[in-house]
């Protein structure tokens, strides 16, 4: 028997001997049931079991010794039940996969003895606090997701382990900052998610450890600032999203880093200019949001307003409008000309006289 399906029932109970004598079982499902305590013993017979699904239950804890006899399994889903702790269960050393998706986790001891896990499934729980070796051993750990949790703080040297690491998501959350060292070592990672906190300020060489890194999302956080290095190390970069911060000022220079870039947020910021050849690093860009912001249509935005004539096919989804001054308020940026923003401004600044003759005046002949 290969495997068996419960799943979509109204089970609320195991007697311990159901699973008696199945040693060739390779999965079972039990999702969507009412189960809410189960016998430390209903699965010691399941010796060559690999998948196990529990998810959408209504199971709290787990007796200690519950997982001793599976000692082939390598994916255990435990999505949507009303577990708060996670413990160190010993018996899951074979383990790859693990869903603890959408409890009421607030704390978790520790997951070292999964050596052989590469999915670990964190959201929707209530986790504020990583602890120092959490996730220690977890050499073979790929997916790491803490998205939609309480978490402050990412603890310096938590992740000392990851070796093999590709995708990390701290999405939703509440952390401030993000230090130099905060993800040291990580030459591995591929994915950096850490949207919707509330980061006020990317510090120079904060990436500058993650060569390998292809996507960051940083859109929905507080950022006002961005220092010049704070892309530095990205040199295989090629998502940026920067999207719904407070962005006010892109220096130049800023994504010189970021050469490989194809795609790239800015929109949904307190941008009002950009200085001259802050695009010009880009040899490969494909898409670019610069809508909703605060672009002030004087002089200044003359280089911005030819940019995005020249590579109109990239910049969508909202095409970039002036904030003001005065008439030119709600008008595309890319109908700016020299004339529209510059002409007026230089004619005052060197105060050139009218050139409109009045026809009144007289003439006088030598």
């Amino acid at each position: 028997m290969a495997g068996i399906d419960l799943s979509d029932n109204k089970l609320d109970y195991l007697p311990e001997t159901l699973f008696a004598n199945l040693e060739s079982l390779k999965y079972l499902l039990l999702q969507r049931n009412i189960l809410d305590v189960l016998n430390p013993k209903v699965f010691r017979d399941l010796k060559n079991l690999e998948t196990l699904d529990l998810s959408e239950n209504k199971i709290t804890e787990f007796p200690p010794n519950i997982w001793e006899g599976l000692t082939s399994l390598t994916m255990l889903q435990l999505s949507r039940n009303g577990l708060t702790l996670w413990k160190d269960f010993q018996g899951l050393t074979n383990l790859e996969e693990l869903d603890l998706t959408g409890n009421k986790i607030s704390s978790c001891e520790s997951f070292r003895s999964m050596i052989k896990l590469k999915r670990l499934k964190l959201a929707e729980n209530q986790i504020k606090i990583l602890p120092q070796g959490i996730f220690t051993g977890l050499h073979n750990l790929l997916v790491l997701n803490l998205q939609l949790n309480q978490l402050e703080e990412i603890p310096i040297g938590i992740f000392h382990d990851f070796q093999n690491i590709a995708t990390m998501d701290f999405s939703s959350n509440s952390i401030s900052q993000i230090d130099r060292d905060t993800f040291k070592g990580l030459t591995t990672l591929h994915e950096l998610h850490i949207s919707r906190n509330f980061i006020e300020i990317i510090k120079n060489d904060t990436f500058l450890d993650l060569a390998n890194l292809d996507r960051l999302s940083l859109y929905g956080n507080n950022i006002d600032t961005l220092e010049l290095r704070a892309f530095q190390g990205l040199n295989n970069l090629t998502w940026l999203l920067l999207g719904n911060n407070i962005i006010h000022q892109l220096d130049y220079g800023t994504f010189d880093p970021v050469p490989l870039l194809i795609r790239l947020e800015l929109d949904s910021n307190d941008l009002r200019a950009v200085e001259e050849n802050t695009f010009e690093a880009f040899q490969n860009l494909q898409s670019i949001k610069l809508g909703k912001n605060a672009w002030h249509c004087d002089c200044k935005i003359l280089y911005l307003a030819n940019w995005i004539r020249d590579h109109s096919p990239i910049v969508w989804e909202y095409q970039p409008k002036c904030r003001g001054p005065g008439m030119l308020g709600g008008r595309p940026l890319h109908e700016m000309s020299f004339f529209d923003v510059c002409d007026g401004q230089w004619l005052s600044m060197q105060r050139i006289p009218s050139r409109v003759t009045d026809k009144h005046a007289k003439i006088t002949k030598d």
